[in-house]
């Protein structure tokens, strides 16, 4: 090591004699292009694209009566109107939530691989899909710790870590998409009722546009990622990461079912009410809805098999 260079980064240079890279400039392909002239149309600030009122759900609640995950309930039934616009509140602050920890996860995983030789044509769009989520974690906070005493914590379920590269990849991008899609399906619930208090229909408004070429980009990329693995893994191994994926839906759509959410508003036995929701037929038909579009999908891909996305 030189004596002239005590940090050691002499060591780490490449040797004078290297010759230098004559690959072309990568080129964005024709779907990733379009998705970054639609993601630079709509370019906003999150600064400014919310009117914070002082307080919501005065006189409007925050998720329709369907979206709320103890519907089905005694306890719901004997709700006044102004306890179920209170109980709205908090359940929506969980949804929110929940997306920011999903998003978070997201970005962190994204940012390791964006420039990977997988990714590196499409880079220039995912650090612009990246700024959205960003921009979506912002909105979701601000919402929480306005409103609702903060942000729910987070449970976790992480992105996997452990295996082949190849297939740690594949369900870290499947993971993204499921998530995406499933809340795309209650954030168009919400903005479809028109009773739903307005600046919660606002940022379910912009997530819903800009997840839209979010899903556009997670689909195909999640495409040529299961043609790629299919070569050298057999229908089995694609029905088991499958199987994996399916139960990753089950979970993040049970976290929509929060005790903390029935104890902040006023609810007692808040642990037997989540087992009540859980177990009831709307939460059961909400959940049927939210995943239809991507079971579909994953039965196209040979992910599912025809009787488990039925």
């Amino acid at each position: 090591m030189s004596t002239d260079d005590p940090a050691g980064r002499a060591s780490r240079m490449p040797p004078e004699t290297t010759p230098p890279r004559t690959a072309p400039p990568l080129t964005m392909p024709p779907r990733t292009a379009r998705l970054m002239d639609l993601t630079r149309a709509a370019f906003c600030d999150p600064y400014e694209i919310v009117d914070w009122p002082e307080s919501v759900g005065d006189d409007a609640q925050c998720l329709p009566d369907r979206l709320i995950s103890i519907v089905d309930t005694g306890a719901f039934d004997a709700l006044d109107r102004a306890g179920r616009r209170r109980l709205s509140l908090f359940e929506c602050a969980n949804l929110f939530s929940v997306l920011l920890h999903g998003e978070k996860a997201y970005v962190a995983g994204l940012a390791a691989r964006i420039h990977e030789p997988a990714t590196a044509s499409h880079a220039e769009y995912l650090h612009a899909l990246i700024d959205e989520e960003n921009k979506h974690m912002y909105l979701f906070s601000q919402f929480c710790t306005r409103y609702a005493g903060g942000v729910y914590p987070d449970h976790g379920f992480p992105f996997p870590a452990d295996g082949p590269k190849e297939e740690t990849d594949l369900v870290f991008y499947a993971q993204a998409l499921l998530m995406e899609e499933m809340f795309d399906h209650l954030n168009r619930a919400v903005v479809g009722d028109p009773s739903i208090d307005s600046t919660v229909r606002r940022i379910h408004q912009i997530h819903i546009d800009d997840e839209a070429r979010h899903i556009s980009f997670g689909r195909a990329h999640l495409e040529d990622l299961v043609e790629r693995l299919a070569q050298t893994a057999g229908a089995g191994r694609l029905l088991a990461i499958g199987a994996y994926l399916d139960r990753y839906m089950t979970v993040m759509l049970e976290r929509l079912a929060n005790p903390r959410v029935y104890q902040d508003a006023g609810l007692d036995d808040a642990y037997a009410l989540r087992r009540q929701a859980l177990a009831s037929e709307g939460v059961r038909s909400l959940h049927a809805a939210a995943t239809v579009r991507s079971r579909g999908f994953l039965t196209k891909l040979g992910l599912v098999g025809p009787e488990q996305a039925a």
